[in-house]
């Protein structure tokens, strides 16, 4: 129901009416007397009270049938410079009318658009039901998830702009308050956009907000162990408690294996008489199997 309240008691009166969060003036001229139009309706709250005005000043100069008898000739007048207006840049007041009616039914759409908290969920539950997505990356969609529900609460998904994305990558915050790294925001930024793609290839929306919005990263030297600390890892591993991961730790170091791909190895894998290891597509991070060969002198199984 529309919230009104009344800001001009003189006649013609004017109401402010709000409507899920639109705000409109109305100018009512209902009266006994007054045959023309019976209600105007405006954006913004000067024009109505101009109109008001204009109206009520001329039936205290000419009276109400004086005005009703050229009040047609008034509604001719602004329609004729309107068209004269229109018709400067090569349009007509019909298409005046149907551009601001498709103005109104896109703005209804984006307020009966989903909300991003509601899509979040429905994109997690699509993604787990492909088999081929990793446990990881699954763990990381559902993180982000909640991420933004959490950011985008309140908003829909036909009403964000890259400006709103733009605000909420750069105010990013860790759990202590501080700011997020650069590359934090990067990863936000990422998973996001993957999200708005699948919110368009699912027709919820045609755009993807988050296309023009970049996070630079400055690239660091990755860091790496020494032959003495390669050394001692192995030497650690080898003593209770840590026997369990010689074999992960021995791919890793000398194999450049990734972690996830070491962890998901079983011994059907290994093929010891042709010195490889076979990286199955399924765990792999870009999807794409390999071979990696191996040094016997340095490979030897270790007992189950």
């Amino acid at each position: 129901m529309a919230k009104t309240k009344l800001i001009r008691k003189d006649w013609p009166k004017v109401r402010r009416f709000t409507k899920k969060g639109n705000t409109y003036y109305e100018v009512d001229c209902r009266a006994v007397h007054w045959t023309g139009q019976q209600k105007f309706s405006f954006k913004e709250k000067n024009h109505a009270l101009e109109r008001a005005k204009e109206i009520g000043d001329a039936v205290k100069k000419h009276g109400f049938d004086a005005l009703n008898n050229i009040s047609g000739q008034l509604t001719n007048q602004r329609l004729n410079q309107l068209s004269d207006t229109l018709s400067q840049h090569g349009k007509t007041i019909d298409d005046a009318g149907k551009f601001y009616i498709a103005h109104l039914e896109a703005e209804k759409a984006k307020e009966n658009s989903l909300l991003i908290s509601e899509l979040c969920q429905l994109w997690y539950d699509d993604k787990l039901k492909k088999k081929s997505l990793r446990k990881p990356t699954l763990t990381a969609i559902r993180s982000h998830r909640n991420l933004f529900s959490r950011d985008f609460s309140t908003d829909r998904i036909l009403t964000i702009s890259r400006q709103d994305i733009d605000m909420i990558v750069g105010s990013l915050k860790k759990a202590d308050g501080s700011l997020a790294s650069d590359q934090t925001r990067r990863n936000y930024l990422s998973y996001l956009r993957q999200f708005f793609n699948w919110c368009i290839k699912n027709e919820y929306t045609d755009k993807n907000p988050a296309n023009n919005v970049d996070v630079t990263v400055v690239s660091k030297q990755p860091d790496f162990l020494t032959l003495d600390q390669c050394q001692h890892l192995l030497k650690l591993v080898q003593t209770d408690p840590h026997c369990s991961l010689v074999g992960y730790i021995s791919l890793c170091l000398f194999a450049g294996l990734r972690p996830t791909e070491a962890q998901q190895l079983t011994w059907k894998d290994i093929e010891l008489e042709y010195n490889s290891i076979v990286i199955d597509p399924r765990i792999t991070k870009v999807k794409k199997g390999r071979r990696v060969d191996i040094s016997p002198m340095r490979f030897h199984p270790f007992p189950t």
